[in-house]
């Protein structure tokens, strides 16, 4: 586990190391993120074979926490 850094000090860092630093940051939002909404895509689980049956595709990448919030679902048909 890397040490918590104050944001303004990551700018201190030499270039690399604030591509990392930041890197980890948004890492570590997106887990609380995805963690946060846990229940609602255990109940999306459930139903995935069915919405790829009507011909649309999910991936988790797709998978937004603010929709999800918002009770709709990003999916695109095949193409």
């Amino acid at each position: 586990m890397t040490r918590r850094i104050a944001p303004l000090d990551i700018w201190k860092l030499p270039l690399r190391q604030q591509a990392l630093k930041f890197e980890e940051l948004r890492h570590a939002a997106r887990l609380r993120e995805l963690k946060k909404i846990d229940a609602q895509l255990a109940l999306l689980e459930v139903k995935h074979a069915a919405i790829k049956a009507a011909g649309y595709t999910i991936s988790g990448a797709e998978i937004d926490a603010d929709l999800c919030a918002e009770a709709s679902i990003s999916c695109r048909m095949p193409s």
